[in-house]
């Protein structure tokens, strides 16, 4: 046993992130994959629903502590509403500035240097962004 839950939460349609994450060869180190995309969904329902997926595995898994890792505000933002540490990728649609901004506790312009990905998703500090890239 691992010791910690790996779980994918999208906000896209569950036939598109079980194929995602086929795709990238991950299925096996991931324990949960949620697709939350609807196809009438606002970005307020997405992140209601988002939400909503956080809080279920957050009571499903009986978790200690949950690091929520993403590349949009909203991962940022329901991280923050179950008490999660976040930590913002800049490498999606949402703008590098918007996602500092926001205040997540650990910054990270791309995974690519994995080690000093690692570094500071362990010892980033709370509530304020560390910052790990170029």
């Amino acid at each position: 046993e691992r010791g910690f839950v790996n779980s994918v939460v999208s906000n896209c349609h569950q036939n598109e992130i079980d194929e995602s994450v086929a795709h990238v060869r991950i299925k096996d180190l991931v324990d949960v994959v949620m697709g939350i995309q609807k196809d009438s969904s606002t970005p307020t329902d997405v992140l209601r629903e988002k939400t909503l997926a956080f809080q279920y595995l957050f009571r499903a898994f009986n978790a200690d502590a949950v690091l929520a890792v993403g590349d949009s505000e909203h991962d940022v933002l329901c991280g923050r509403s179950i008490g999660a540490r976040s930590v913002a990728v800049g490498t999606g649609w949402t703008p590098t500035e918007r996602l500092r901004s926001l205040g997540p506790d650990v910054f990270l312009e791309d995974l690519s240097d994995t080690r000093r990905a690692i570094a500071s998703l362990l010892n980033g500090p709370g509530g304020g962004a560390a910052s790990a890239g170029p």
